[in-house]
């Protein structure tokens, strides 16, 4: 994503009305509401992650994220570097018609190909973004030509998102957030971005999972209790998670908002009582964690 200079200290983007050549003004992304947002997706890009010289730290962060604010992560992407696949990927995101954050392979280097395929995949040429030109020319002076200017060539119609870290900005374009790879850089970009698309986090609306526990059941014997609850409690996923540890044990989880997933769970416990399968009740635990 570059280089900022080392004594440049982060700051928030300029707003409205304010003063002085190079201020910026970052457009608020569209606000949706909790109906038409419940689903979200995630976009990784590198090869760094498909070979495993870098291990993926974006997905149980944003996994915790989006749950704090009760989204439901849809889907998610690894793919490489490659522009081609960046774009048939892109294409696929489109079709689910919700929001969705891309990391990585925004930079000026050859092997930053993300720009590009978002061009390509949104149909919208790449032209020089000019709030962001004036930006980079703020930072880096004569040094943002030849190469540095490539950061701020988005597809034509995009929406500046502020970089805390070195002002080099990330981009927005049809529901889609283009944001660096860095984790440093990536998380603070999407919590503003998050923040204007959902406004600010509703803790009632956090899902959650509710656990059940049994020993010696085969989930085969789970099954009726899981078509029942599920049909009774349909804003709850349910899930039957066997391990194989010593037992076998089988954990079944109702994940939603607090409310909903407790009483779905209180419903499954009873009814596995009148079963005598001899439940027993695990703590629960944000969606995010690790049974």
């Amino acid at each position: 994503m570059g280089d900022a200079p080392a004594t440049r200290r982060p700051h928030a983007p300029s707003v409205a009305g304010s003063s002085g050549a190079n201020s910026v003004v970052f457009p608020y992304c569209c606000r949706m509401s909790m109906t038409q947002a419940f689903n979200i997706a995630l976009i990784l890009v590198g090869d760094e992650l498909l070979s495993g010289r870098r291990r993926d730290a974006h997905l149980p962060h944003f996994a915790g994220v989006f749950a704090a604010r009760g989204l439901n992560l849809r889907q998610v992407w690894v793919v490489g570097d490659g522009r081609e696949d960046i774009a048939r990927v892109l294409g696929d995101s489109r079709r689910l018609h919700c929001p969705v954050l891309c990391c990585g392979g925004i930079g000026a280097t050859p092997d930053d190909q993300t720009r590009q395929a978002a061009a390509e995949a949104f149909g919208s040429p790449l032209e020089i973004h000019e709030a962001g030109r004036h930006l980079l020319e703020s930072l880096y002076r004569e040094r943002t030509y030849p190469h540095r200017i490539r950061m701020v060539e988005f597809p034509q119609g995009a929406e500046l998102i502020p970089n805390p870290v070195n002002q080099v900005p990330g981009f927005s374009l049809d529901r889609h957030h283009f944001l660096p790879g860095f984790p440093e850089m990536a998380w603070p970009m999407a919590e503003w971005v998050l923040e204007r698309v959902f406004g600010e986090v509703d803790t009632a609306a956090a899902l959650v999972t509710c656990r059940l526990g049994f020993r010696g059941v085969p989930e085969s014997d789970l099954i009726p209790l899981l078509d029942a609850v599920g049909v009774r409690h349909p804003k709850v996923k349910l899930s039957c998670l066997p391990s194989m540890r010593d037992g076998f044990p089988v954990e079944v989880g109702a994940t939603g908002r607090s409310i909903d997933a407790r009483a779905a769970i209180d419903d499954f416990h009873a009814g596995a009582l009148g079963a005598g399968l001899a439940p027993h009740t695990l703590e629960a635990e944000a969606q995010d964690a690790e049974a």
